[in-house]
């Protein structure tokens, strides 16, 4: 009888030893646990900063090399010319008017400083100024057809617009137009221009 008490007593006090062994080990674990926890939370956190911090650099990129691209473009317009919507806003698109038959609408001021002009040919739409100014028009070289922010046009009709900048040809042709706003018509046309305004300074030369 004493020998089953002493190993009860024997086996209760090994649990217990066992029980005080683990529970601090248990808690051991969990705080380890809640540390790595905290360190993902924390990587995670620093991946996305990096990342961030990462596409606001490549978007910084982007702005200086389309503003690179911006101050790179030289020549003439022409060479930029896109085909223009029912609304103009930029010298290119008022480049793409050669040969064009429709309906447009100056949106706002445009300036054609900096690059040369070469005329817009073809023309037999409307456009309409709307009360802006055409600034900055530079023509210059030998010509042997018409001159003029409108080279030689079709039936057009160009309404409610200003034109200021300067024209400095040589004349290859006695017989081409040189006028600010438009040169000539082509025979058998006819065109109407109203409430215009040319303030470009004409220099013309010949043999």
């Amino acid at each position: 009888m004493k020998r089953n008490i002493f190993n009860k007593k024997m086996i209760l006090s090994i649990v217990c030893l066992l029980f005080v062994a683990i529970i601090p080990l248990c808690f051991l674990n969990l705080i380890n646990y809640s540390a790595l926890l905290a360190s993902t939370s924390e990587e995670v956190v620093d991946d996305e900063t990096e990342n961030s911090a990462e596409d606001t650099d490549t978007n910084a990129d982007t702005d200086i090399d389309a503003e690179d691209d911006e101050v790179e473009i030289s020549g003439n317009w022409a060479d930029y010319a896109v085909t223009p919507r029912s609304a103009i806003s930029t010298a290119s698109q008022l480049a793409g008017l050669s040969g064009a038959s429709g309906s447009y609408t100056l949106s706002n001021n445009i300036d054609l400083s900096g690059r040369s002009w070469t005329p817009i040919s073809n023309f037999s739409g409307t456009l309409d100024g709307n009360g802006y100014t055409i600034s900055g028009l530079n023509i210059t070289g030998d010509y042997g057809s018409s001159v003029g922010l409108f080279g030689e046009v079709g039936s057009a009709t160009i309404r409610n617009l200003i034109v200021a900048g300067s024209i400095n040809v040589y004349m290859v042709n006695s017989r081409i137009g040189i006028a600010g706003i438009v040169g000539s018509v082509a025979e058998g046309n006819s065109v109407s221009i109203s409430n215009c305004v040319s303030k470009v300074n004409i220099t013309v030369s010949a043999s």
